[in-house]
């Protein structure tokens, strides 16, 4: 099993990139995110997900916020 979902990784990555603005880009993004709900935990997912914001925001101009304020998470 873990061996399918390595090579279907890699084949939506693939077609991801060989046509992103396709369909099947969208619906191979769907299914990445079905496998990394499947084989990841939730929390561990939050956490990844929030150290590649804290890395955008600290490394990049942030988004504009317009008005809304926004707290440090330091």
């Amino acid at each position: 099993m873990q061996q399918d979902l390595l090579l279907a990784l890699q084949l939506y990555k693939m077609l991801i990139a060989s046509h992103p603005n396709s369909q099947e880009a969208g619906y191979s993004q769907t299914q990445i995110q079905n496998i990394v709900n499947a084989v990841v935990p939730k929390e561990e997912q939050l956490d990844a997900q929030m150290d590649l914001v804290l890395g955008h925001l600290k490394h990049n101009k942030p988004p504009d916020t317009g008005s809304i304020p926004v707290a440090s998470l330091d």
